[in-house]
């Protein structure tokens, strides 16, 4: 830069440049940078350097991470898709049993649908994931798939397997061997966090004996804890199960409770099973019995479907047939496991099917609420205020993208739930 002196000469001004490139902290870094970023850019800059490496697999890191991404989840609901296809079709088989051995994880945000300029936009999933089992794994059975933090149990008539589709990790879990009666039988497990010691535990039920004059059976329960390193080993749980649990289910849980569906029929004479759900606490591996609605028809026992929505679990049952009615009761858990009050939650009138609540939509610009719903083929959005109810997409005519993306001939049916991608591992931190 020129300036000019009193007497007409000119001098020069030197000026520093900016810093052009200040340091970033590694605080920074950690905080505002990384703990944002999807899992599949953490993924790959694991191999940036040995200090990237360390700082993402911590587990300080992994839960900061996972609590970012629970919040984004609250702004833009993000929904897992996984399609269920069948090898071939049986004439006259009232049951499929010829399962494909391959799980297709897809996502479907419902911001970015909303948000498209076309409206194909909203027919539109991501592929995340694909588990291959291998042409020698034969699956005749499958069932509901829990989810935790991430993280998804699926169950077959052979094996459970913990897959974690956003890090593409997966855990072939150890063969029960206490099951007296076999897995065709007996097959209800479940996925969940213990807040204590903070590591994620399989439950599975299995049953000790049988007792053909009173119908009664014994039943226990064993825990496999994930990380727990060399110990890669189911343990039995110490306390009795009070009531044996229905014996084809995926539980659900809940800021550390896991809560089961009890059986009526498999009790024995000398019992009356209790008018509520199983529970057991992860922390101390203790059972209980938690009370259903006293609003609820007893008659609606054994036709409700449990959800868990925003820390609190959530009943679903179709109490009206004239006019057709679909209610929602819900129940606080705080976060040690304590239960708070029953509260019959909403009432939509006229509509015959059962919806499974995926979560509660950000409200719009004038102050309405939505909820999502899943109900087999199809995401519904149902407004509270106008109780209008909207089709977002169609599951069987969305385009897949991704992997090997295409229409399913044998499509059987649809899982979709609500998703948080996390870094959890399934081995030893």
């Amino acid at each position: 830069m020129e300036l000019q002196n009193e007497d007409g000469r000119r001098k020069r001004r030197r000026i520093s440049p900016p810093n052009q490139n200040p340091e970033l902290s590694e605080e920074i870094i950690v905080e505002e940078i990384l703990v944002r970023l999807p899992v599949k850019s953490l993924v790959r800059f694991k191999s940036v350097c040995k200090a990237w490496r360390a700082t993402i697999s911590d587990p300080i890191f992994i839960r900061a991470h996972l609590r970012h991404s629970a919040t984004k989840q609250e702004q833009d609901p993000c929904v897992i898709i996984s399609p269920l296809i069948m090898d071939n079709v049986i004439p006259g088989e009232s049951r499929p049993s010829t399962f494909s051995n391959q799980f297709r994880f897809y996502q479907w945000h419902h911001l970015q649908a909303n948000g498209g300029s076309t409206p194909s936009s909203k027919q539109t999933a991501t592929h995340i994931y694909t588990k291959d089992l291998g042409s020698g794994e034969v699956i005749r059975q499958m069932g509901y798939f829990a989810f935790c933090d991430g993280l998804v149990l699926v169950r077959t008539d052979t094996k459970l397997y913990l897959l974690n589709p956003a890090t593409r990790d997966s855990l072939t879990l150890p063969d029960n061997k206490r099951n007296k009666l076999g897995r065709e039988f007996c097959n209800s497990a479940g996925l969940g966090l213990d807040p204590r010691s903070g590591k994620y535990k399989v439950v599975r039920a299995f049953y000790r004996s049988l007792d053909i004059t009173t119908n009664a059976y014994g039943m226990g329960m064993e825990v496999f804890t994930v990380g727990a390193g060399r110990r890669r080993a189911w343990r039995k749980i110490a306390h009795d199960v009070p009531y044996p649990v229905c014996r084809q289910q995926s539980s659900l849980s809940v800021k550390g409770l896991m809560f089961w569906r009890i059986d009526k029929v498999r009790h024995g004479h000398h019992q009356t099973p209790p008018r509520g759900l199983l529970h057991l606490n992860l922390a101390d591996e203790s059972f209980g019995v938690t009370r259903l609605p006293d609003s609820m028809d007893p008659a609606l026992d054994d036709t409700f479907f449990m959800d868990m929505l925003h820390g609190e679990l959530w009943l679903t049952a179709c109490t009206s047939r004239t006019p057709d009615t679909l209610t929602i009761w819900a129940m606080p858990v705080d976060d040690n496991g304590g239960q708070g009050q029953w509260e019959q939650r909403y009432s939509i009138v006229g509509y015959p099917l059962i919806f499974r609540p995926l979560a509660l939509l950000p409200g719009s610009g004038d102050g309405s609420s939505q909820v999502l719903f899943w109900n087999r083929l199809r995401l519904y959005s149902y407004d509270l205020a106008t109780s209008m109810l909207t089709i977002e997409c169609e599951l069987d005519r969305m385009r897949y993208q991704g992997r090997k993306a295409r229409k399913w001939k044998n499509l059987c049916k649809f899982t979709a739930r609500l998703y948080t991608e996390s870094l959890v591992p399934l081995t030893a931190y």
